[in-house]
């Protein structure tokens, strides 16, 4: 059984989202439960994380070749790809990725036209991943980001069963847990998202001031 409460802050554009889930059958259930924030993307727009270690979801066929350190990444040419600017909207390609490892519970996703941008925080213990699946043209046509804090990972459950990077909830069992949303602007790099909803600017380098 899944329960979620909202509530918006009405101080800041920050809301709040509260899930509850209880294993109300007989037996220990193994899942993965994850977000589904789905938002547009165009020319510039950065995608901005604590760290952690990057794993490929083999599925799909990556611009970068191995498994990584957030956030620089190294191209089948042997150059280096900073994962944080994302592809031009219309390159035709996809992402599927999985960060883990992850020394914070936040993301953030910035628009490159508008300057608008979505991060969000939670609890690292809980959702332990942060998966992306982006399509740049590359899949029915769409420009979107798809960014998914998830309890485990990868996507097939078999797969994370077998590998002990799925969640365990006993009979009578319950996860209850909350991801805070804020909406900020004008921000070019974030260096956190804040459990209050307060968003930190990433500080330029000293000979970019």
């Amino acid at each position: 059984m899944l329960e979620k409460r909202i509530r918006l802050d009405t101080r800041a554009p920050v809301f709040r989202v509260r899930h509850r889930i209880m294993n109300v059958g007989p037996k220990p259930i193994y899942f993965l439960w994850k977000l589904h924030i789905a938002l547009g993307i165009s020319q510039g727009s950065r995608f901005d994380l604590p760290g952690g270690r990057v794993l490929l979801e083999p599925d799909v066929p990556a611009r970068v070749v191995g498994s990584f350190d957030w956030p620089i990444g190294s191209a089948p040419n042997g150059n280096s790809i900073d994962m944080r600017s994302l592809p031009d909207p219309d390159a035709e390609i996809l992402d599927f990725y999985y960060a883990t490892a992850l020394p914070e519970g936040w993301c953030a996703l910035t628009d490159g036209k508008s300057g608008v941008g979505l991060g969000l925080s939670f609890d690292p213990g809980i959702l332990r991943s942060v998966w992306w699946f982006a399509s740049y043209n590359g899949w029915r046509g769409h420009r979107v980001f798809i960014v998914e804090p998830c309890t485990g990972y990868p996507y097939k459950l078999e797969e994370a069963i077998a590998a002990g990077n799925c969640t365990t909830l006993p009979s009578g069992g319950c996860l209850e847990t909350e991801i805070v949303a804020a909406v900020f602007q004008g921000l070019s790099g974030i260096s956190r998202v804040e459990s209050s909803g307060d968003v930190r600017a990433m500080k330029r380098p000293k000979h970019e001031e």
